[in-house]
This record gives structure tokens, sequence and C-alpha cells, in this order.
């Protein structure tokens, strides 16, 4: 079996006022045996001190006990230690607390409960409250710890001790164990709790659970819709802008919800937290079966399993992916061999276009030239012409005054 813990801060106390305790060890017979405790000190008598003290000394008295040596009656030891704490802390002036107790041996599960706390019982078949909600209208607690007598109430207080127990081997017995107090029920409904434990058996771990418990207590849902007026559900549309919503506006409630959890508005802060008391919280949730690793342990023996045709499969895949990567190996090489071919032909252009550039340069001297022997034929055309257009003899004077010249 395993525990998982959560506490919760409330916003009515300076200090916390619950406490909690679980614990997983081996008993005098060398049995595994899990002692899980939560307590709400009472407001006004000293709760903090009292949930401490009571928590304290069961455990000195109980899980001490049952480690030293071996107990013929669970049911009388878990008894004479609540009467025996109560007492220690009537005598010494230690305040008041509720108070719930389970106890796990190898064949049995215990339960004890004093007080507006809860256990909820958890199986495929059900998810049950196992003990009752003992306070009154005002939502005051009618039985605790701290006190041998209470008003109205002429038992002891060993006999006001709600005590029950099962085997855990019955088809009944739970999977999971709850153990919660009143902050848990003061900000989730019922069917909110239900519903949540139920996702055990869906994808939910423990841990997942309680983070989802935790979410609804800091920020509630169904239980606004549940425990407000359907005019005080008005007024918490009107604060959140969503004026004129009805009950069955999910957008509208989820827009209070968003308010709240924002703080945005105080008046509507104000009349959630005075409608709906947010208490100090604890929770234990136990894994009575180890479902979790369980879980775990069946994973990897999953991946040990040796199916003929999948690994026949297997293989075939594992033939193709080899070829593949034999084909992808030829293309690599391939376009390498592409790659250099490609840097060749690169720096082959290069080299045709220097050379290119070097005959573009010796064409342009060749033009120039051209160009500069273009002008000398013109003029040597332009001389000739203007000497065959003189006449003979002038042109023959012309000859022989040069030649004399």
């Amino acid at each position: 079996m395993r525990a998982y813990t959560k506490e919760i801060p409330g916003r009515i106390h300076e200090k916390i006022e619950d406490s909690a305790y679980e614990s997983v060890f081996l008993d005098g017979q060398g049995e595994k045996t899990g002692l899980f405790i939560i307590a709400d000190g009472m407001s006004g008598f000293a709760g903090t001190t009292a949930s401490h003290c009571m928590i304290s000394y069961l455990r000195e008295n109980i899980e001490m006990t049952l480690r030293k040596e071996e107990v013929i009656s669970y049911e009388n030891l878990l008894k004479d230690a609540i009467t025996q704490g109560s007492d220690f802390l009537e005598k010494n002036d230690k305040g008041r607390s509720t108070l719930d107790v389970v106890l796990v041996s190898s064949r049995m599960i215990y339960y004890a409960h004093l007080g507006d706390s809860c256990i909820y019982s958890v199986s495929q078949k059900k998810v049950c409250i196992k003990t009752p909600l003992e306070k009154d209208k005002w939502g005051v607690p009618v039985n605790f710890v701290g006190k041998s007598t209470v008003e109205g109430d002429v038992r002891s207080i060993r006999d006001r001790i709600y005590f029950e127990c099962e085997e855990r081997s019955s088809p009944d017995a739970p999977d999971y164990i709850l153990l919660a107090t009143d902050g848990l029920l003061s900000r989730l409904t019922t069917e909110e709790i239900t519903q949540t434990l139920e996702k055990l058996y869906q994808d939910s771990n423990p841990k997942e659970i309680l983070d989802i418990l935790g979410s609804l207590v800091y920020n509630p849902k169904e239980k606004i819709r549940d425990a407000c007026t359907p005019r005080e559900i008005s007024s918490l549309f009107s604060l959140c802008e969503k004026k004129g919503a009805t009950l069955d506006d999910e957008s509208a409630l989820e827009s209070v919800r968003l308010c709240y959890m924002m703080q945005k508005n105080a008046n509507l802060v104000a009349l959630i937290d005075e409608k709906l008391r947010w208490d100090d919280t604890s929770l234990i949730l136990i894994d009575l079966k180890n479902a979790v690793e369980k879980k775990i342990y069946q994973s990897k023996e999953l991946r040990t399993v040796r199916i003929p045709a999948l690994e026949r499969e297997k293989e075939e895949y594992a033939k193709k992916l080899e070829n593949r990567e034999l084909d992808m190996a030829i293309l690599q090489s391939d376009a390498k061999d592409h790659l250099e071919q490609l840097h060749l032909l690169a720096e082959e252009k290069k080299n045709f276009g220097n050379e290119l550039g070097a005959r573009d340069q010796t064409l342009l001297q060749k033009e120039e030239q051209i160009k500069l022997l273009e002008e000398e034929k013109k003029k040597l055309h332009d001389e000739v012409t203007r000497l065959e257009s003189l006449p003979f003899l002038e042109r023959l004077l012309g000859t022989k005054k040069k030649g004399t010249l």
C-alpha cells in the first residue's frame, strides 16, 4: 500500500488547524501495516495545538505498540489510544479536535471517527462515505476529542467513537480510501468528489486526483450553484458583469469562478467565501493495492513479452530498414560524387569565364586598331580624291615643286 497527502491552507484562520499523518511500516510479526490520521482542530479551542498533540499521541501509542508487540484486538487498541489521547488534551488544556483514523493490517481495515471530517471508500463498484457527518446546522462539530462529554450527549468519549472494520479480501472492500477534513465538503459537492475519485479507474493516478480536488477547493465550481440561493447567484453574475444570466449558463458560471480566482471583485469574493466556508483542508489518499506501482510493473512486463507474429514482423521491418539504410548510403555516395562534379564544372566555368574575359579584352584592342586604320584609310582616300580633282598640269607642277623642294 502507499499513501499520498495534500494540505491546503484556508482563509479563515491565521494558523493551519488541520494535521495529517501517514505511515506504512512492518509490525512486530513483519506484516506491512498502515496508520493514517487526520485531525481538524476546533477554532476557539487551541485547534492547532489539539490536532498536532492528538496525532503525536496516537502515533506513539498505536504505531509504536504495533511495531513492538502482537495486538489481539485492534478495536481496543484504537479506542484506548483515542480515549487516552482525549483525556490528555482535556487534563492539560490542549484544546479540542475532530479525528479520523484508518488502520490497515494485512487482513483488515479499521475505521475510527469523531466529528465532521470524512472517510471515503473507493472501489470499482461504488464510491461512498464510510463515516457520519457529526455537525450542527451552523456547521460546528458536535463530536470531538479533548472533552469527555459534549452538550446533549451523555455517552463517554469511548462510546462516542464511530468504529467500523472490514476484511480486505471482501468483494466490497475498497481499492482506495480518502480521508478528508471538512474543508473539502464545504467547497465541493458530493457528486464532484465522487466523479473525481472515479477517475482513479481511468487515466488518473492518486497524486493527480489530489491535485484536481485541491484545484476545486481553491476555485469551487458546482458548490457555488449548490450552496447559493437564486438571488445570490444573480448577485454574483451582476458583480462579474454577467447580469441576466441563468443558473444553466456555464460561461457565466466560469466568469464568476475566474473573477473569484483572480479576486477581481472584493464583494464577489466575500459572498462566495461566506457561503462556501474556506477552511483548512487535509487530504490523505491511500492506494491499498498499490495500483500505480502495479501498472508500472505491468508496463515493464509488456515490454518483455514476445509474440511470434510480431517478432517476425519486427524482423521484416528491420531488414527493410537495413535495405533502406543501404540505399540511403548509396544515394549519399552518388550525391557526393555529383557534388564533386558540380564543383569541377563550376571551376571550369570560372576558368572559361576568365579566358572569355581575356579574349573580349583582346577583341576590344583589335577593334580600336581597326578603327584607327579606318581613320587613316579615310584620310588617304580624301587626299586621293582631292588630287584627282586638280587639272593635270597643276598636279604635275605640284609634283615637281615637291620634287624640287
